[in-house]
């Protein structure tokens, strides 16, 4: 994510104006971090893939609200953590737990590997609403407070998500550790 200001600051732009080479430029810059995100919250590849989309392609008409003075990923994070949210409470139910396809660094040594996968499992089985804010605060390093404007809920209820989904991870990984 090296891209110079003022080149991105163009680039937005032209973006803004429907230019699809800018469109890729930014699409090309920033769509891995989009997915990354995405699939923390969605535990899900093909939704993950689905956010990607839906993000850049309604990203010309979304950057009318961008105003340059925050770091442009972190509102394009934002972005689609909202549309992850709201896919969430679309679903109204439970998550299946999937293993979310990442590729182990094979150089590491097996047993980090299996201990990454077990990490990652049990992150991926809390259930929505604590694994979201769990995923925002620790593994995204968004504050309480974005947390909580971001969900529509308290700051209180924000940090007390978290504590009840590291005491969950914690019992889950006592035994598996």
């Amino acid at each position: 994510m090296g891209m110079p200001a003022d080149e991105l600051c163009a680039i937005i732009e032209q973006a803004r104006c429907g230019s699809a080479d800018a469109l890729g430029q930014l699409y090309d810059e920033y769509a891995s971090a989009v997915f990354a995100l995405a699939l923390r919250l969605l535990a899900s590849p093909d939704e993950a893939e689905d956010v990607v989309q839906d993000v850049f392609l309604s990203l010309p008409r979304a950057l009318r609200s961008y105003s340059h003075r925050g770091a442009f990923l972190s509102w394009l994070r934002t972005t689609a953590a909202r549309d992850c949210i709201a896919r969430l409470r679309r679903r109204g139910r439970r998550m299946r737990i999937r293993r979310t396809g990442l590729v182990i660094d094979r150089s590491a040594p097996p047993a980090q590997s299996e201990t990454y996968l077990v990490i990652q499992d049990a992150v991926l089985s809390l259930p929505d609403r604590y694994r979201t804010v769990f995923v925002l605060k620790v593994l995204e390093g968004y504050t309480h407070d974005e947390i909580a404007q971001l969900l529509g809920i308290s700051v209180t209820s924000s940090r007390a998500r978290l504590s009840r989904a590291r005491t969950t991870l914690r019992r889950l990984l006592k035994d598996r550790l």
